[in-house]
């Protein structure tokens, strides 16, 4: 039985995926190279194994498709010998045809200064390799253990031309120039992203802990959150990335009483914000509040959270709060339709936005 080893001597284009259950590469045909995939679940036997690639392998493993399948039926045979006889096959074709076969030729510089990268960066990190080798997802895990996923988009002059890379980090490297190198780059980032672990630390705080309804799914480049303090008001919360602890922006929006009342308790105690302190408590400390939270109820009858925003009040004549937005906020169909006369003369759709998140609500009864 082969081993690894004369695997590797004999085809060391093709790489090994999956615990050596798929092989992708190149394999060196007259000079040229061809690019392949084989998958063979019995490694090293490739009984029940196929060949796989982009259209032109395909299209010339189809004019000999009856003796590669007769390959892939035999028990006994390993991969080397599979792949020894599949490269005479595409010879003899090619002689046959005068070199007319119509194999991609691809840069040799290309492919071996990729796999030099994947090989230093660990092909065990290597999350996806696209066909044609131009896409590579990379995952790391920072100093905290923290997981990223990195998704870089090379060039076909590759390494002569930068990278172009998705990874979700700050605003702040939207315009950055990366190398060219996909070690580099990935080197860089592994070092860069230690500058956010407590941003993220502390959304991520947020996130799990309160009734954030923007961004809905809050991702590592999001600065802000909307975050709701009781059933009729919403924090509006920016945050500096590198100075998570520090004082953030911070606006309310919800019945101009209580808007009013939170940023004069703000006003008066923004001297007592503590970088020590997480955020979160900083927070409920110089509101002087403690926010709703993911499992808490917010419609009980005795609370002042389901008063209508509108109108300040639980029951207007007979009726107590009929709608209620996805942010919270609750309205008496009264007060809404009132809403939408007072802005009538701008709006010619039957809805209003709703003040707390500027979600259109409908206009679906209109009282006599």
């Amino acid at each position: 039985m082969e081993t690894l080893l004369e695997m590797m001597k004999k085809y060391p284009l093709l790489s090994s995926w999956d615990s050596n259950t798929r092989w992708s590469g190149f394999l060196s045909v007259n000079d040229d190279l061809l690019r392949i995939t084989i998958k063979v679940p019995k490694y090293p036997l490739v009984v029940g194994g196929e060949i796989l690639g982009d259209k032109s392998t395909l299209a010339l493993c189809a004019s000999f498709n009856a003796q590669i399948k007769n390959l892939f039926s035999k028990k006994s045979l390993t991969l080397v010998p599979l792949l020894d006889a599949f490269v005479d096959l595409i010879q003899e074709k090619d002689n046959l045809n005068g070199n007319a076969l119509k194999m991609e030729i691809v840069n040799d510089q290309f492919y071996s200064v990729l796999m030099k990268e994947l090989e230093e960066i660990g092909l065990e990190n290597i999350v996806h390799l696209s066909d044609n080798y131009r896409e590579i997802h990379v995952k790391f895990a920072s100093e905290n253990g923290r997981m990223h996923l990195v998704k870089y988009h090379l060039h076909s002059k590759y390494p002569d031309v930068s990278l172009k890379v998705n990874f979700e980090m700050p605003s702040e490297l939207e315009n950055f120039v990366w190398p060219n190198r996909v070690a580099e780059a990935n080197r860089l980032i592994t070092q860069y992203v230690c500058r956010f672990d407590q941003f993220w630390k502390e959304m991520e705080t947020l996130d799990a802990k309160l009734k954030v309804i923007d961004p809905l799914r809050p991702n590592r480049s999001h600065c802000y959150r909307r975050i709701m303090l009781t059933n009729s008001v919403n924090l509006h919360l920016d945050v500096n990335p590198l100075k998570p602890k520090g004082f953030p922006e911070m606006s309310f929006s919800g019945p101009e009483k209580i808007v009013g009342h939170l940023e004069s308790i703000l006003q008066k105690n923004c001297k007592q914000w503590d970088e020590e302190k997480s955020l979160l408590d900083n927070l409920e400390s110089v509101l002087e509040s403690q926010f709703l939270e993911k499992g808490d109820e917010v419609m009980d009858e005795g609370n002042d959270s389901m008063n209508c925003i509108v109108c300040l009040t639980h029951e207007l004549g007979n009726n107590t709060p009929g709608r209620r937005c996805e942010c919270g906020a609750q309205y008496h169909n009264q007060c809404l339709y009132e809403l939408f006369l007072s802005e009538f003369s701008t709006n010619v759709k039957r809805s209003v936005d709703c003040p707390m998140c500027g979600m259109e609500l409908k206009i679906l009864v209109i009282p006599d």
